[in-house]
């Protein structure tokens, strides 16, 4: 059940993170997904396979209620988000 547009994206690591991997080695690519535009949407919720894909770790636990419609206990990541935007012509 869809109920916004779908839009492509890059995960990517949050800025304040990329010095600290960059010392540490190599640096995991980006992520490329599909998310749903929902304009009332007070968090954005990713697969967890996002964030460890990229080496992430919990920043903290929060409780948020989902389809199950009773609050569960789900791990916050920093992360970031970038958004890809053409014209009619492919110019980005």
């Amino acid at each position: 059940m869809l109920l916004g547009p779908l839009v492509q994206v890059m995960f990517d690591l949050h800025p304040r993170q990329i010095e600290q991997v960059l010392k540490s080695g190599s640096r995991p690519a980006p992520v490329p997904g599909k998310m749903m535009v929902d304009t009332r949407a007070q968090i954005t919720v990713v697969d967890e396979r996002i964030p460890m894909a990229l080496g992430l770790s919990p920043v903290r636990f929060r409780s948020i209620v989902g389809v199950s419609q009773r609050p569960e206990r789900r791990p916050v990541f920093r992360l970031s988000v970038g958004l890809r935007m053409e014209d009619d012509s492919g110019r980005t």
